[in-house]
């Protein structure tokens, strides 16, 4: 029932942002010259999308953006100037602000479009409680009616309902023995959605909530949800706390598999962020030939797609080589029939693989598969995907548990939730 109401609450700013993305999209139009930047990440997000599709995404990236300094503004810093809210002002030391989503500011009070649809947001946010903002599901259901079925499948992006991060959070707990004094971290984190449940674990089980937060690493290849991921991991702080974090979230916006296997592309350098400036100890601590430092716990829910559906740009060949060299070549004498079918394989095994390489040995992984992937018991050929995924646990001798926990996202396609415990100092087969 809680659920019910909180999509209810959503579906209402969802109704006040679709309502005003054609009118963002005609003055944007006008204005294209500011979000050139921006368009080429768009465009390397979605490449499938027309010019037309890449604008509308715009637009509603510049709305969710309106929402995001709502949210922050009225729950985090306790601001009750609107006006002074959706310009973003005093905002800045969150990290939430996306500049080039800014494009429409002049610099003077005159901006009456998006100042009309921030006031007619903030009004619908007011019926909306910080606790479903950073516990429920109400970031996902916006962004998910916003930015559609059809494109969120190409990129492979679903978001993870509230109940299951809380399952996958609390089995990795128990699999490394508590998450206190433990860095834990997501690679694909979209909203959010894992890296509050950390967080609230770990606040409840005793750690000082500013110790806790810091602890807390995020990454993700699209801007928009790095912003939401931010805004929602403060506002849960503020919730566990009662204080200002006064500093932004370690949440980065980058490609996680591009750098960690060497494809370095500068629109995702630390150096180029498009949101403002994380504090000067997330630059050191942020290492781009090492990854994640120090991280003993991933939880995550990461893009599912065939390898065969990667794009054939440069990162997606330089994907199926990563694969090719490091998994492939090394397993599949020990496992038949890899060699042919590994490209049946999905990129969440990717993910897995790269992130049993950073947990080091003892180190958990909580990750959401494909079920049709998810080794079973068996590397028969019925599902041949999963040989990939079996290949990526024997290459670190990873043992633990494979749950099917069947179509949690609601799109045709069952989940397995798997926990596994890194045993191996070095990868092998």
């Amino acid at each position: 029932m809680h659920e019910e109401r909180c999509s209810d609450k959503a579906d209402r700013v969802y109704g006040v942002i679709n309502r005003y993305l054609g009118m963002i999209i005609e003055v944007m139009d006008k204005n294209i010259e500011r979000v050139d930047e921006y368009v080429e990440l768009l465009q390397h997000l979605y490449p499938r999308s027309s010019r037309e599709g890449l604008l509308e995404l715009l637009s509603i990236h510049t709305a969710l953006q309106i929402l995001v300094n709502v949210f922050v503004g009225m729950y985090v810093a306790g601001d009750k100037d609107i006006d002074s809210i959706c310009y973003g002002h005093g905002l800045e030391r969150y990290g939430i602000l996306a500049y080039p989503l800014l494009w429409w500011r002049s610099g003077r009070r005159g901006d009456d479009l998006f100042i009309r649809i921030c006031r007619d947001i903030a009004r619908e946010a007011k019926m909306i409680s910080a606790a479903d903002i950073a516990f429920g599901n109400i970031f996902d259901r916006i962004y998910s009616r916003l930015v559609g079925r059809g494109n969120r499948y190409y990129v492979g992006e679903y978001y993870t309902p509230p109940w299951v991060a809380r399952v996958v959070v609390e089995r990795a707990s128990i699999y490394s023995g508590g998450l206190i004094n433990r860095i834990f971290a997501d690679p694909a984190c979209g909203s959010g959605v894992f890296l509050v449940q950390a967080l609230r674990v770990k606040t409840f089980m005793g750690e000082d909530p500013l110790k806790a937060f810091r602890s807390i690493w995020g990454i993700d290849v699209n801007p928009i949800a790095v912003i939401i991921s931010r805004a929602r991991i403060l506002i849960a702080f503020k919730i566990l706390s009662g204080i200002d974090p006064k500093e932004a979230p370690r949440i980065f916006h980058t490609d996680f598999i591009g750098t960690l296997t060497g494809y370095m592309d500068t629109l995702y350098s630390v150096e180029r962020s498009i949101t403002s400036p994380p504090i000067e100890d997330q630059r050191k601590a942020w290492d781009l030939g090492k990854g994640l430092p120090g991280t003993d716990i991933i939880a995550t829910n990461p893009p599912w797609l065939e390898l065969n559906e990667l794009p054939r740009s440069p990162w997606g060949e330089h994907v199926r080589r990563y694969v090719r060299d490091n998994i492939v070549k090394g397993c599949r004498d020990r496992i038949p029939g890899l060699s042919k079918y590994a490209w049946k394989g999905d990129l969440s095994a990717v993910f897995l693989d790269l992130s049993l390489g950073i947990v080091g040995r003892g180190g958990v992984v909580g990750i959401l598969l494909p079920a049709n992937q998810s080794y079973s018991g068996s590397p028969s050929p019925h599902g041949a995907g999963k040989l990939l995924t079996l290949a990526v646990i024997r290459r670190w001798r990873a043992s633990g548990e494979i749950l099917y926990i069947g179509d949690v996202f609601g799109h045709g396609v069952s989940a397995s939730l798997a926990i596994l415990k890194r045993n191996s100092d070095l990868p092998g087969c």
